[in-house]
């Protein structure tokens, strides 16, 4: 993760600005809003199980939803994304909100 701090000209005030790149991105998390099991997923290890909470079965996601193939194509263009950058006259960040 990058951090980088700006100063403004008018009135001097310090602004934190926090950046990531999509190597930084290890894989995501979900947690059930039910029983608070959390699943993590890796780019690229999507599959179906994200349907439902491994613990009590709570419907997370319908297969075959928008949400769902969005979800999958994330974790696909995730890891995508970090082989076809290499080598590239530029790099990509992505601007996070402060970590707590």
């Amino acid at each position: 993760m990058i951090q980088v701090r700006e100063q403004r000209q008018s009135n001097y005030d310090y602004r934190n600005h926090f950046f990531i790149e999509p190597q930084d991105i290890l894989g995501i998390e979900l947690e059930c809003v039910k029983c608070g099991t959390k699943l993590s997923l890796k780019p690229g290890g999507f599959g179906r199980r994200i349907r439902e909470c491994p613990s009590c079965q709570e419907v997370w996601l319908e297969p075959d939803t928008q949400e769902h193939r969005l979800v999958g194509k994330f974790l696909a263009d995730v890891e995508a994304l970090n082989g076809s950058l290499e080598g590239r006259n530029f790099t990509l960040r992505i601007q996070i909100n402060r970590p707590e």
